[in-house]
């Protein structure tokens, strides 16, 4: 007799190769004549950046830039910069076919050392930290009912996310800023900077709508003005990002990098610098998935035959809760210095720590970076890094057990308040987008056969037997252990839930 056993898939996004290596970094460069010499380093920002990234046969690609900006004081005591780009390249050998993936890097900063060998000539020497991903949408069989071979079996739900499709898609973005009336005309650029975020995700007409802002800082010296400017301004922006099979029912995730950035100012017909030209590249990573509760089987057996059951560890992901929010992060920075005449330039940098879900709350805790450049009192510019830890909870009630939060924060206001000659007031606003997920791990049966010529032997001549059963018993484990139907010894005996609520004897019976 052959067992009708019932099969469904259940496609998830696997990352199927995942690994880190660390990029040397060892540069030197010379500034142009026409900028002024180095007379002390400020700060030397390297911002990386995964520009592209591919599998070409047994090898998974990332290439990138790394912006490097040299924030200097000339002989003239006046704070200037220099931004200088190196173009990088990482290959990791595969072990395995990954035609089918969509691969992913990243690069941050592991350390960095820079040296000023004369007024005009910087070497670098650190290292960034590269991690490669490949990920597969993976499609995996669970055994949801099995009929025949008198085989009872034990049934249940797993709650899942089927992944129905992923794709990436890029972004060019263009915009002219115009500089306000009150502001003079841009002398050089100091420091510029984007951050994008807010992203929210639609289905509409059987696409995913990606629609966010990017917000951009801009710091400048003015013409005939000693005081550094700054200009802000938001951009928005929205992509539509196709992905097979989504439909109307479907949920979905986006992220979006920004994998390339230029920012230079524009001379106009007159002669005058008013408009700065911003140049980005986006890179939007998107997910289509569908909520859905999957048939399961915990356990089986046969009452009359031998049987072979196999099971395996499943681990189930189910998205149940999306945050993008927004929150102020506030804090008095001491800066253990003599005196502060005024504040060029400053700029935060979140990392977060930990993200959760206790206590009906979504709550991430991390810290805050703050980044400055000063006068003293004697109007001697000065870089200062100083750290604050923040705080952030969100309502949320019954939360599964086992809730896990993927977490990503940015900056997109910063602001400060001198209190003092030796303390600053710091507000950042910050962009915090959570996705919690209940992750659970399940011993499901995937396969089942059944031995007709090995019948199992019941030298019992009576019908029913008595067992004395504990409190906490499984009716499952007792059934299995004489060869009897669950349904039945649950019926006879009045017991609901599936467990035994205290002590008492039972009635089997016998198959």
């Amino acid at each position: 007799m052959d067992l009708k056993i019932l099969r469904q898939d259940v496609c998830q996004n696997k990352t199927v190769f995942n690994r880190s290596a660390e990029q040397s970094i060892d540069i030197d460069f010379i500034l142009p004549d026409y900028y002024p010499p180095v007379n002390k380093v400020l700060k030397c920002k390297t911002m990386p950046r995964i520009t592209a990234c591919a599998i070409n046969g047994q090898t998974l690609t990332g290439e990138g830039t790394l912006n490097i900006l040299l924030m200097y004081v000339s002989n003239e005591n006046e704070v200037c910069s220099y931004e200088h780009i190196f173009n990088f390249t990482k290959s990791f050998e595969l072990d395995g076919n990954y035609n089918d993936c969509i691969p992913r890097c990243h690069a941050k900063e592991e350390y960095m050392n820079c040296r000023l060998i004369n007024e005009r000539k910087v070497e670098l020497h650190g290292a960034l930290g590269i991690t490669a991903k490949a990920n597969k949408k993976q499609v995996e069989k669970v055994v949801c009912d099995i009929d025949g071979g008198n085989v009872v079996v034990n049934r249940g739900v797993a709650p899942a996310t089927n992944l129905i499709g992923m794709a990436e898609k890029y972004l060019n973005i263009e915009e002219d800023l115009e500089l306000g009336s009150g502001q003079p005309s841009v002398r050089y650029l100091l420091r510029y900077d984007a951050r994008a975020f807010n992203v929210e995700c639609k289905i509409i007409s059987g696409k995913i709508v990606a629609k966010g802002e990017m917000a951009v800082m801009v710091l400048y010296c003015g013409e005939d003005s000693a005081t550094p400017q700054t200009l802000k301004a938001s951009i928005p922006f929205s992509q539509i990002i196709d992905v097979e099979g989504v439909s109307d029912e479907c949920e979905c995730e986006c992220y979006v990098d920004i994998v390339g950035l230029e920012i230079k100012p524009r001379t106009s017909v007159t002669g005058e610098t008013r408009n700065i030209t911003v140049c980005a590249k986006l890179r939007f990573s998107a997910n289509a998935t569908c909520n859905n509760d999957v048939p399961v089987i915990y356990d089986a057996f046969s009452t009359k035959y031998e049987s072979d059951i196999t099971l395996n560890d499943m681990v189930f992901e189910k998205i149940i809760k999306s945050v993008n929010d927004k929150f102020v992060s506030k804090s008095n920075i001491d800066l253990s210095v003599s005196g502060i005449n005024s504040v060029i330039d400053l700029w935060c940098e979140p990392n977060i720590d930990t993200c959760g879900v206790s206590d009906e709350e979504i709550k991430a805790n991390g810290e805050m970076r703050v980044c400055m450049i000063i006068t003293d009192k004697d109007n001697n510019p000065l870089y200062l890094e100083k750290s604050f830890q923040f705080d952030y909870g969100y309502p949320y009630k019954n939360a599964p057990e086992g809730s896990i939060c993927r977490a990503t924060a940015a900056v997109c206001k910063t602001s400060y308040t001198i209190l003092n000659d030796n303390c600053l007031e710091v507000t950042a606003e910050v962009a915090l987008s959570v996705t919690v997920i209940n992750k659970i791990k399940l011993s499901l049966v995937t396969d089942a056969k059944i031995d007709e010529e090995c019948k199992k032997e019941n030298h019992r001549d009576c019908a029913m037997i008595i067992y004395y059963a504990a409190a906490g018993e499984r009716v499952w484990d007792i059934a299995r252990k004489y060869n009897s139907s669950p349904d039945e010894i649950a019926d006879i005996n009045c017991v609901e839930g599936g467990c035994i609520d205290q002590s008492k004897p039972l009635l089997i019976p016998i198959k």
